[in-house]
């Protein structure tokens, strides 16, 4: 008999996975349950470590959910620049990078459900703001070579 519940990962993290497998554990139960249900308890669960290590590696859950937005906008980002970059004149830019906007977010809409809920987030944190400035500089600039934004 099979479960359809998510098997918890047997093997161990080693350095440098931890983030990765709780990062991932964070998307799958976004994705699956959504955010409010979403507890350190079962990232860890689901990443198949002890129950303290969210807690040692975010802090809380709003440094998880930080993190995860953090990842989202990377991603958003390069899906953006991955789609601008395949077209040459800046019309064709600009449509390509909204069009990668709006892919991103039906493709990845776990993604979307934290990224823009900003009393779940560490709005404050350094790298959110990096990270968050620099997807939107995305858009602007595609915006600004068609002369739809003006100023700099």
């Amino acid at each position: 008999m099979t479960s359809s519940k998510t098997p918890v990962r047997k093997q161990p993290y080693h350095h440098g996975a931890l983030r990765l497998a709780l990062l991932r554990a964070v998307k799958e139960l976004v994705a699956e349950q959504g955010i409010e249900r979403l507890s350190l308890r079962e990232c860890a669960r689901r990443a198949g470590v002890s129950w303290s290590a969210p807690g040692h590696h975010f802090g809380d859950k709003t440094g998880m959910l930080t993190a995860f937005a953090i990842e989202g906008f990377r991603e958003l980002k390069a899906h953006m620049e991955r789609r601008r970059n395949e077209h040459a004149t800046p019309p064709e830019r600009s449509a390509a990078t909204g069009a990668g906007y709006l892919e991103f977010a039906l493709k990845h809409p776990e993604y979307f459900r934290v990224m823009f809920r900003a009393e779940l987030l560490n709005e404050r944190d350094a790298e959110y703001q990096a990270a968050n400035a620099a997807a939107f500089s995305v858009l602007e600039d595609a915006l600004r070579q068609c002369d739809l934004v003006h100023g700099a």
